[in-house]
């Protein structure tokens, strides 16, 4: 399985002035993208300049979406802005509020890293437990949110690796690594039964983050609400691409 991850912050969310440096990309219906009305290669776009020779580009790539998108369809422009070390990138479709992507790349590590648009996080000086919750979601139409696991673990359990009796390893699935504590039954949450559980001081001491898994034929139109939506209830939101 090929994973192209994407984290979203809550404090990433508000829609900044227009940067300086700022690209805007447009994606059409047919698979081209346009950059001023010019065709682009996303060969071409892969091989980018990084300004002053930093490792992560952080000038902003604002891509402008058609209202009708699977996120297959999407992966190709997402993967070759990420080649090319962009780690600040937005979606916009038609005038609705661009959504911030905050983006981790490959770092051969387990801390959780990544950029909130600009903004730097990680876990790599943390001198705290490894361990924290992360909450599996499956969103849908309307913004929906639909919980499928509450876990606790020092790595994302969706990448973990589960040694069986037989010697054999398996992926983890939403069953392994349960918490303990109290919560509300899987399936579908409101924003507002999501936002009192996130207000729990024994869950704020788990630092939780929430894991939206997205597939290739969800359609970015009913996946950008779900991910709006969690933005508004968590306070860190990861949404995870799944390619075969």
């Amino acid at each position: 399985m090929r994973r192209l991850f994407l984290l979203v912050l809550l404090a990433g969310c508000a829609t900044p002035a227009k940067h300086p440096h700022q690209i805007d990309l447009t994606l059409l219906a047919s698979g081209e993208v346009l950059l001023d009305g010019r065709p682009q290669r996303l060969d071409d776009i892969a091989r980018w300049e990084h300004p002053d020779g930093a490792r992560y580009v952080l000038d902003p790539v604002v891509l402008h979406l058609p209202e009708k998108l699977s996120f297959s369809e999407l992966h190709p422009l997402l993967q070759a802005l990420t080649r090319a070390s962009r780690v600040n990138i937005a979606l916009v479709r038609g005038s609705r509020e661009p959504i911030v992507l905050p983006i981790t790349l490959d770092h051969g590590c387990r801390d959780l890293w990544f950029f909130s648009g600009p903004v730097e996080v990680h876990d790599h000086s943390s001198t705290g437990p490894k361990e924290r919750m992360w909450l599996r979601i499956r969103g849908g139409p309307g913004g929906a949110i639909r919980v499928e696991g509450v876990q606790f673990a020092d790595v994302d359990p969706s990448d973990a690796l589960i040694d069986e009796p037989d010697e054999k390893l398996r992926k983890g699935t939403t069953q392994d690594f349960p918490w303990s504590g109290k919560y509300p039954p899987l399936g579908a949450w409101e924003v507002k039964t999501l936002r009192e559980f996130m207000s729990r001081e024994d869950v704020r001491a788990c630092r939780p983050v929430c894991t939206l898994e997205i597939r290739p034929t969800d359609r970015v139109e009913d996946v950008l609400p779900s991910l709006a939506a969690l933005q508004s209830a968590a306070p860190v939101v990861m949404a995870e691409l799944i390619l075969p």
